[in-house]
């Protein structure tokens, strides 16, 4: 059972998912607007093993991180919940689940491989700032809000 809330539809767990083609697009816009300026943090680090193995295994250059993120599209949409991190809890995750051609290391062949991908959008008085969470390859199935 789902909620409405303004742009949204709250679910029973909490989750938050937009729900029209129109207001994911507008969480798209703001994402490709800010990474297009270089405004966006790929998160790595001890905390961020995931991203960082990921981007060791596809031997990931900055600029195809970022042509990734651009080329994020409404039907990448999964849904958008509350960050349950200490501190955080002000801040809406949007979760992604692209697909991109890949060649891992060692590897002969390219294959697609489906993304998860988690971004913060950071709202500043002249422009949104993305931070970039989780960028690895999904490890079970996305469940799409408009596919």
């Amino acid at each position: 059972m789902y909620y409405q809330y303004n742009d949204y539809i709250i679910s029973e767990q909490g989750n938050l998912m937009i729900y029209d083609r129109a207001s994911a697009g507008k969480i798209v816009d703001r994402i490709k607007y800010a990474v297009n300026r270089d405004k966006f943090e790929l998160l790595r680090g001890e905390t961020r093993q995931k991203n960082d193995d990921f981007i060791t295994l596809y031997n990931l250059p900055s600029n195809k991180i970022k042509s990734i993120l651009i080329g994020l599209e409404v039907d990448d949409y999964s849904e958008t919940s509350p960050s349950t991190k200490e501190g955080y809890e002000n801040e809406l995750l949007h979760i992604f689940g692209p697909t991109s051609l890949m060649q891992a290391v060692g590897e002969d062949v390219e294959k697609d491989v489906i993304m998860y991908v988690k971004i913060s959008i950071i709202e500043r008085r002249v422009d949104d700032f993305v931070v970039v969470v989780s960028f690895h390859e999904a490890e079970k199935e996305i469940k799409y809000a408009f596919k």
